[in-house]
C-alpha cells in the first residue's frame, strides 16, 4: 500500500514532503535518506517493516518534493536538525524545541589530539555489567593495548571477503568503557553477511523511554539513516535537546562530521585511506563543473561505474545538483572545527565492507562518543537500502529488540 503524503514547514519556512506508511499503533521509525537520493530510497525497506513499525520517511530539503532552497547556508546541519524536529512534531503532535547553536569546540586543535575520556581497563572475557547482553566466544579482546600515541585498544576481527574497504587481517578500531564484544552471524538474506557484531558500553541511560517493539507510539522513536541522512542524524542524536525522545539509531554508511574531524587528526593509515575514498568531496567543492557534470550526464556514468550499479530512476537532476550544497555548507567548517558531541542513545553502526565512499574505520571508531554502540560489518556496497532491503529490515528489527532486552 502506498504511503500517505503530507507537508510540514520547518523553522525557516522550508516545506518538507512527509510520507507515512501507517500502522498508527506501532512504534515510530523515522528514516532519513542521503545524497543524491530522495525518500523513495526507503520504500522497499518500509514495506518490509510496516508490520512492526509506523514508518515515516521524508524528502530532505533540496530533494524530491520538498522545497529546494537556493542558498547554500540553508543546508547546514542545524537547519537539517530543525527539519527533523519539524517532522517529528508533525507525526507525533509534539512541540519542536527552540533552535540552538552548536556548542563551542574545546578540543586542542594545535596538537590534533583526541579529547581525553576516562575509561576502565579492558579485559578479555570480563563479566558483563548488569542488564548487558552476554559476550559470545570467538572474539579476542586485547586488554590494555594502548600505544604511545594515545590511540585506543583494538579488537580483533573476523576475515572479510577480499575486494571491500577492509581487507582480511585488519583490526577494528572500536573501544570504550566496559567493552562488551558480541559476535553474531546474521543469515537468511539474499546477500551473505559478515559475522561481526561489537557491543560497546552498557545499558542505555536510565529514565529514557524505550520506544521499542510493542511500546506505545507516543514514546521515544527510532531513527534509521543512510549516507548524508546518517551524517545529519548523528548531529541530532548527539544533541541533548532531542536525545530523550530517541529510542535507538541505526546508521548505515555515514559518520558524524564532528567525529570525523577528530578522526582525520590522527593522520595514520586509516585516515589516509579515508581521504583517498573521499576524493569526490573535493570535486563537489569546485565551482560550476560538478553541476555541469550532473546536467550533461557524464558524472552519472562515472559514479555508477564506481558503485557498479544501475542508476536510480527515482532521482532527479535537482536531487544531484541541490544536494551538493550539503557538502559545501558543512564539510569544511565541521572538519576544521569539530565539536565534542556524545550520546546515550543505543547506536547500531552498519558498515558495508565494499563501500567505495566510507571506510569501516571512519564509521565505527566512535565509542568515545556513543556509550551504547554496536558495530556490524556486513557484505555489501554503499546503497544497502536499495540493494538489500531485507537485510536492512532485519538489522533494524534485531537492534530494536536488543534495546528492548536492555530496557526490560
Amino acid at each position: 500500500m502506498p504511503p500517505s503524503k503530507s507537508t510540514v514547514a520547518s523553522a525557516d519556512g522550508t516545506r518538507l514532503a512527509v510520507y507515512d506508511y501507517g500502522n498508527p499503533t506501532a512504534p515510530l521509525l523515522i528514516c532519513v535518506h542521503g545524497y543524491p537520493d530522495n525518500a523513495s530510497l526507503w520504500a522497499p525497506v518500509a514495506e518490509l517493516l510496516t508490520k512492526d513499525f509506523r514508518v515515516i520517511t521524508y524528502d530532505v530539503r533540496g530533494a524530491g518534493e520538498s522545497d529546494h532552497p537556493s542558498s547554500t547556508s540553508a543546508y547546514t546541519l542545524d537547519r537539517l536538525q530543525e527539519d527533523f524536529h519539524a517532522v517529528l512534531a508533525h507525526v507525533t503532535r509534539r512541540t519542536p524545541p527552540v533552535p540552538r547553536q552548536d556548542v563551542p569546540v574545546v578540543a586542542d586543535h594545535a596538537t590534533g589530539r583526541w579529547p581525553p575520556v576516562p575509561r576502565q581497563d579492558l579485559q578479555a572475557g570480563a563479566a558483563p555489567t548488569t542488564r548487558q547482553p552476554p559476550a559470545a566466544a570467538g572474539l579476542e579482546v586485547q586488554a590494555g593495548a594502548e600505544d604511545t600515541a594515545g590511540q585506543s585498544p583494538v579488537v580483533s576481527r573476523e576475515d572479510l571477503p577480499a575486494g571491500g574497504d577492509d581487507a582480511a587481517g585488519q583490526t577494528a578500531g572500536v573501544s570504550g568503557q566496559d567493552l562488551q564484544a558480541v559476535v553474531e552471524q546474521v543469515g537468511g538474506q539474499s546477500s551473505a553477511v559478515a559475522g561481526e557484531d561489537l557491543q560497546v558500553g552498557g545499558e542505555p541511560a536510565s529514565g529514557r523511554a524505550a520506544g521499542v517493539l510493542g511500546d506505545s507510539p507516543e514514546r521515544a522513536v527510532h531513527v534509521l539513516a543512510h549516507d548524508w541522512g546518517s551524517i545529519q542524524a548523528w548531529h541530532f542524536v548527539t544533541d541533548p535537546s532531542i536525545q530523550g525522545q530517541l529510542a535507538s539509531f541505526v546508521s548505515i554508511s555515514g559518520p558524524s562530521l564532528d567525529h570525523a574531524g577528530y578522526f582525520i587528526r590522527r593522520f595514520n593509515g586509516a585516515t589516509i585511506r579515508q581521504l583517498l575514498h573521499s576524493w569526490y568531496i573535493f570535486y563537489f567543492h569546485l565551482p560550476w563543473l560538478p553541476e555541469r557534470g550532473w546536467r550533461n550526464g557524464w558524472a552519472h556514468r562515472a559514479f555508477n561505474r564506481l558503485e557498479k550499479q544501475q542508476p536510480d530512476d527515482n532521482r532527479t537532476i535537482a536531487d544531484y545538483v541541490n544536494g551538493m550544497k550539503l557538502y559545501r555548507a558543512n564539510m569544511i567548517p565541521r572538519l576544521l572545527r569539530p565539536a565534542e558531541r556524545s550520546t546515550d542513545v543505543p547506536v547500531l553502526a552498519v558498515s558495508p565492507d565494499a563501500d567505495p565512499f566510507v571506510t569501516t574505520a571512519l564509521q565505527t571508531d566512535v565509542a568515545r562518543w556513543a556509550r551504547n554502540l554496536t558495530v556490524k560489518v556486513v557484505r555489501g556496497t554503499h546503497w544497502m537500502p536499495r540493494n538489500d532491503p531485507g537485510l536492512v529490515a532485519e538489522l533494524v528489527r534485531d537492534h530494536t529488540r536488543q534495546v528492548a532486552r536492555w530496557e526490560a
